[in-house]
């Protein structure tokens, strides 16, 4: 494996880009060749508007190189993002991420949107001792969908979802 990271940033700005590459060698009897080179590229930004609103954005692209079987597949993703602290204690946070995969003998492409937004109330809880206990409470909204087309078998998918999540954190030790 191997894997090289680099980061820029400035005052109210980030940008990083990331390669990592791996080989997977199997040498099992009878299935040599049955290899796979992995290789990621992605780069990402993140921008503070102001104080409380700070934009995130990236891009990947991923390659697996199956030896045994000649095909390649490409997984393409691109995001966006923002959090924003509304008040002292509220943060309001979304992302929408999209993915398409792909091969080069075509066999099958598949594409997704995901889409997730939330909301954050912290507080502090006092306690014995004057500590305090850190409490965040949070309702979360997320949303995906997948649509895949397999040409090589001639069938075709398309499923989504959505979920509304609530919970509670205490972080008492």
């Amino acid at each position: 494996t191997i894997g090289v990271s680099s980061n820029w940033s400035g005052d109210i700005w980030s940008v990083g880009y990331n390669y990592n590459q791996s080989r997977q060698d199997n040498r099992q009897l009878g299935r040599e060749k049955a290899d796979f080179v992995n290789v990621l590229h992605g780069l990402n930004a993140q921008i503070m508007l102001f104080n409380q609103l700070t934009l995130t954005s990236g891009i990947s692209r991923s390659s697996v190189k199956d030896i045994e079987q000649a095909i390649s597949t490409y997984t393409l993703s691109r995001n966006i993002g923002l959090n924003w602290t509304v008040f002292e204690n509220w943060t309001l946070s979304s992302a929408l991420e999209a993915s398409r995969i792909s091969d080069t003998k075509q066999n099958s492409n598949s594409n997704s949107l995901f889409v997730n937004s939330q909301v954050t109330w912290q507080y502090s809880m006092p306690s014995y001792g004057g500590k305090s206990i850190p409490v965040q409470a949070y309702l979360r909204y997320e949303r995906q969908i997948n649509k895949t087309v397999d040409n090589l078998f001639g069938f075709s998918s398309d499923v989504s979802g959505w979920k509304v999540l609530a919970g509670i954190s205490l972080n008492v030790f």
